[in-house]
């Protein structure tokens, strides 16, 4: 999960200036973000509103002290010249992610080559998002690693239409700022992402094949094996209850049952996670990837005080919104096969909860040498799991370790080796 989270802001130029900055504004910003004297500060509110200052930010961004450079589709002066031609808005983009993130998912993006990268995949998605044509759009960016104020990595992006504009709303609406945001964190946080993603459906395959294995154990004891958990013989007799809520008639998915059994259901796969160790990790490892996996695309709406009270309360009401969310969809991939087991178990008069001494029946050869095989599969998926899960955990630990020493050595003043 970011240290930090991804800071988007989003500016607006027009030919008319008007309820925005004008053209000239644009293309002074060009300047601005290559230029070692910081141009921009130099020219007062009243200039920034012709047209002949709108470069100075694209210049700005690629020459200024701590610059890596621009890149784009134009170079700068070419950018200068025809953001000043333009008819339409152009939009300048500054985004931000935290020096901790970066360095912890390997130091690309203290990189121009890294940004850059990133920046040929979000920037195409983030046009479309836009309603506007690739084909005639033109971009340029420059990438700044370190400022005297911050140390955070952050990319200046101007882009505009080309010839007659096609958009005619400057301002982006939520939905828009949602999907750009995805956008770009989807590219600027891959290498999270994936481990991320690869843990969260590893969790997930785990949890299901846990209940599956579940399952066929105590549907097992109900056709003639011992009784020897009392684990398996009270989720044989819920099964049994569950079975008698299912309707008469239709699809036996979760999506089409009423809200009682949907309701029921749920109360199995619960109480099946609190009975069961290697489901019960597997469940909460799961949600708790889910929450990282979803903090990577969250903003702090009207917040400006990253690590403040108002700032900790919507992070912690944003992750419960998550969890509770990854709880469900979890939830719902486990209820088809416990819907399949309780119309199985209804159907094969299972004993019911009054049931006060089992009934035993001795597998034959074949059935016995089945069973010993999937259990035997199943350890193994087990015990893969468990050494992935301590191999994420050892990783995990040194990302932390390694951002401690980076602060500590920040705090005496030492040299960063990156």
């Amino acid at each position: 999960m970011p240290q930090q989270p991804m800071v988007l802001r989003v500016h607006f130029y027009h030919a008319t200036g008007q309820q925005t900055q004008s053209l000239a504004s644009a293309a002074h910003h060009i300047a601005y973000m290559g230029s070692v004297e910081k141009h921009e500060l130099l020219v007062d509110a009243e200039d920034r509103t012709t047209l002949a200052s709108a470069a100075i930010h694209a210049r700005y961004a690629g020459e200024r002290d701590g610059s890596l450079g621009y890149f784009g589709t134009v170079d700068a002066a070419t950018a200068a010249s025809h953001i000043q031609q333009a008819r339409g808005t152009v939009w300048r983009v500054i985004l931000s992610v935290g020096e901790a993130d970066a360095l912890a998912m390997g130091g690309g993006l203290t990189t121009k080559a890294g940004w850059s990268a990133a920046a040929q995949k979000a920037v195409p998605t983030m046009i479309r998002r836009l309603g506007l044509d690739l084909g005639h759009v033109e971009w340029i960016a420059a990438v700044h690693r370190h400022q005297k104020h911050e140390h955070n990595p952050h990319i200046h992006l101007l882009f505009w239409e080309s010839g007659t504009p096609t958009r005619k709303t400057m301002k982006w609406s939520a939905q828009e700022l949602r999907d750009v945001r995805r956008a770009w964190a989807k590219e600027l946080y891959a290498p999270e992402l994936a481990v991320l993603g690869e843990d969260k459906t590893t969790a997930r395959q785990t949890a299901v094949e846990m209940v599956n294995h579940l399952l066929d154990q105590a549907q097992g004891t109900a056709r003639g094996s011992s009784w020897e958990q009392g684990f398996l013989q009270e989720l044989l007799v819920r099964l049994g209850q569950l079975g008698t809520q299912l309707p008469g008639h239709g699809r036996l998915a979760y999506a089409y049952m009423p809200p009682a059994t949907k309701q029921a259901v749920q109360e199995v796969a619960r109480w099946m996670i609190t009975q069961d160790a290697t489901l019960q990790a597997a469940f909460h490892r799961y949600v708790a990837q889910a929450v990282q996996f979803g903090m990577v695309h969250w903003a702090s709406p009207g917040t400006t005080d990253w690590g403040g009270r108002d700032h900790a309360i919507k992070r912690a009401a944003t992750e419960q919104t998550i969890r509770e969310r990854a709880e469900r969809d979890l939830l719902q991939r486990l209820a088809a096969p416990i819907l399949r087991a309780a119309y199985q178990t209804a159907h094969s008069g299972a004993p019911d909860a009054a049931s006060s001494k089992p009934q035993h029946t001795t597998y034959g050869p074949t059935a016995s040498v089945g069973a010993l095989v999937r259990d035997l599969q199943w350890a193994l998926k087990k015990a893969a799991w468990e050494g992935r899960q301590a191999a994420y955990q050892q990783a995990e630990a040194a990302w932390k370790r390694q951002a401690v020493e980076r602060q500590i050595a920040r705090n005496m003043g030492l040299d960063i080796q990156l």
